[in-house]
């Protein structure tokens, strides 16, 4: 019998913290662990070592999640808001599924707005089923 929890990553918005803090919980608590969730920018830092340093750790991490969770939030105005980041985890585990032989589950928050620029990208993704909108039961 397999006793391990699925590895969730967990994108999203940095600026979210409340949202992501909600999310962790609630992911944690329905038996998954989070192995990655957006940190809070730290100004302090060096900008370039940072930068460096959370896209190899992140995408270190997307390679080796069971679950990809973007946590797509209403943002600037914008409902169900993907970012540019957003945007390229996504595609990033959708294409090791498809090109890696991967299975990784992925899931979106919520449908976005049109006025997201990755919506016909997103929606694609949800046609061939690549991708699917996260439904907590």
């Amino acid at each position: 019998m397999n006793t391990e929890r699925p590895k969730l990553v967990l994108s999203g918005s940095s600026s979210l913290q409340d949202d992501i803090a909600s999310w962790k919980n609630h992911f944690e608590a329905n038996g998954h662990d989070v192995i990655a969730a957006p940190d809070a920018w730290d100004d302090s830092k060096d900008f370039t070592k940072q930068l460096t340093d959370l896209y190899t750790a992140f995408y270190t991490a997307i390679d080796d999640c069971d679950v990809f969770f973007l946590m797509n939030e209403d943002k600037n105005g914008i409902e169900g808001y993907i970012g540019a980041n957003g945007t390229a985890e996504l595609i990033y585990a959708t294409m090791l599924n498809l090109t890696k032989n991967k299975h990784i589950d992925i899931y979106i928050a919520k449908m976005p707005s049109k006025d997201v620029p990755a919506y016909d990208e997103v929606t694609s993704f949800l046609r061939t089923g690549w991708i699917q909108v996260y439904n907590p039961l």
